[in-house]
C-alpha cells in the first residue's frame, strides 16, 4: 500500500487578492505579512504551471513578483496553482486559478496580485 502524503502544514493564509487585465503579460505578485503585518523576508512563492514552475522569494520588504511571460506563451484557459514554501515545507494552501486570453472581459484574469499572512 503506498505511503500517505501528509497535509502541509498551512501557515499562512491568503488575505486581499485582485485580479487584473493586461493584454501582454501574464504573473503574480504581491506581499506576505507576518500574523502582526509586519512584511516577511524570505518567503518562497511558487507557481506551478501546467508545463513549468515558477518561483520567487519575497525582498526585505515582504515584496514578490512572478513574470510568466506573455499572454501568447501558455495555452488559453491555463490552469495555474499558487503555494508558499519555507525551506523544503509547503506552508499554505494551493490556491488555483486559470488565464484567459481574452483580455477584453474583465472577469478574466491575467496578472493576480495575492497578499498572504502568517496565521497567528
Amino acid at each position: 500500500m503506498p505511503a500517505a502524503t501528509p497535509a502541509p502544514a498551512v501557515r499562512f493564509e491568503l488575505g486581499t487578492w485582485w485580479k487584473d487585465n493586461n493584454c501582454y503579460d501574464l504573473g503574480v505578485y504581491g506581499i506576505v505579512f507576518d500574523a502582526q503585518d509586519n512584511r516577511l523576508e524570505d518567503v518562497t512563492i511558487e507557481v506551478i504551471g501546467e508545463e513549468d514552475t515558477y518561483s520567487a522569494t519575497t525582498d526585505d520588504d515582504g515584496d514578490y513578483d512572478i513574470h510568466l511571460g506573455s499572454l501568447l506563451d501558455h495555452p488559453d484557459g491555463a490552469t495555474w496553482y499558487v503555494q508558499l514554501r519555507e525551506g523544503d515545507q509547503i506552508v499554505s494552501e494551493k490556491i488555483e486559478w486559470n488565464t484567459s486570453q481574452n483580455c477584453d472581459d474583465e472577469d478574466d484574469i491575467q496578472v493576480l496580485r495575492l497578499e498572504w499572512r502568517r496565521k497567528s
